[in-house]
């Protein structure tokens, strides 16, 4: 089954009762720590990967010789963060823009009531299917998964390409629904929040951000410490991604107390990201995600090992452990179809 039937029977199904029983408090936010500008990964083609075993049937997958089904209580949503701003329209976009700088697998178990966080790496090297802003396919590149963005319109077919290609990293594992916002998100997001208490780690290089201070980030603060990559600490993506994950940790309190003194809360950060923002979540949903989110514990994040490197174009590359990608799947998101 293709990718695009896959996402247009989901449409045509309206499971949206079973499918978005999650948490778009987490969903909206988590995707607006991508919002990061990152070395730009262009024309490349870098070392290849590994080919992903294939889905031998609908909704079984095969890995090692043993095969799996999905888990019928999980559901997936990847949290994207382009790097690109303004009003995001049909037509304002071009091929080459607009890479995802910041991507996140989110997992959540309805019947755990939980929900488990997956930082991807920008730099993973992955097959990434090459489009035309128009629609056609050229095939695929072995190349940073930032790329997979940047190929299509800018809107539902970038991100859908960029579920794509999520999906085939992780074995065929089926990818429910995405958000994605761009560099515009940080500050409305922050500022929705009343800014967010963090303790500086990292040599910021700002007078007002010195290591060990202990502060309420101020909306541009925000940005920086999301962001900055080259001229923080070691400079390197996984420090950034370090940065990111103790934001939404710090998110997660503020934003609970938020939602549960306003109901209208959710729904009112959704009007207030919805033109900077393509996503298969509807507004009609928010305020039923926002209670279930006000139940559920966060588990925490997964990282994935890996070897990073710089290729032989002179940009930074991630090859992820199959060992690593095998077990998420494995265990968060399939279980043995004979187990």
């Amino acid at each position: 089954m293709s990718h695009r039937h896959r996402h247009l029977s989901r449409k045509d199904k309206k499971e949206a009762v079973i499918r978005k029983a999650a948490i778009l408090g987490v969903f909206l936010v988590t995707a607006f720590l991508g919002l990061l500008i990152g070395n730009k990964v262009l024309d490349r083609y870098a070392p290849q990967a590994d080919e992903p075993e294939r889905a031998v049937e609908q909704g079984v997958l095969e890995i090692d010789g043993v095969r799996y089904r999905r888990k019928p209580e999980t559901i997936t949503y990847l949290l994207i963060g382009e790097d690109a701003t303004g009003v995001k329209a049909p037509g304002t976009t071009k091929i080459g823009s607009g890479q995802c700088d910041f991507l996140q697998l989110l997992v959540v178990d309805r019947q755990e009531k939980s929900y488990t966080r997956i930082p991807l790496d920008r730099d993973t090297i992955c097959v990434v299917r090459d489009l035309t802003a128009d629609g056609r396919d050229l095939g695929t590149s072995t190349v940073q998964l930032a790329f997979a963005h940047a190929k299509g319109d800018g809107m539902e077919m970038s991100c859908e390409n960029t579920v794509l290609a999520v999906s085939t990293l992780f074995l065929g594992a089926a990818i429910d629904e995405y958000v994605c916002v761009n560099l515009d998100a940080i500050k409305i997001i922050n500022h929705e929040l009343g800014g967010v208490t963090v303790t500086i780690e990292d040599e910021m290089n700002r007078d007002d951000m010195k290591v060990g201070d202990t502060i309420t980030l101020t909306d541009d603060q925000a940005v920086a410490f999301v962001r900055g990559r080259k001229t923080v600490a070691d400079g390197t993506n996984v420090n950034r991604m370090s940065r990111q994950n103790q934001y939404l940790t710090a998110v997660t309190p503020v934003l609970k107390e938020k939602i549960s003194k306003d109901e209208a809360f959710a729904a009112d950060l959704y009007k207030a990201l919805q033109d900077y923002m393509v996503t298969t979540v509807s507004l009609g949903d928010i305020s039923r995600l926002a209670k279930t989110y006000l139940d559920c514990e966060d588990k925490g994040s997964v990282s994935i090992s890996g070897e990073t490197y710089v290729d032989r174009f002179g940009y930074n590359a991630f090859t992820p452990s199959q060992e690593d990608i095998k077990k998420i799947v494995t265990t968060l998101l399939y279980t043995p179809v004979d187990g």
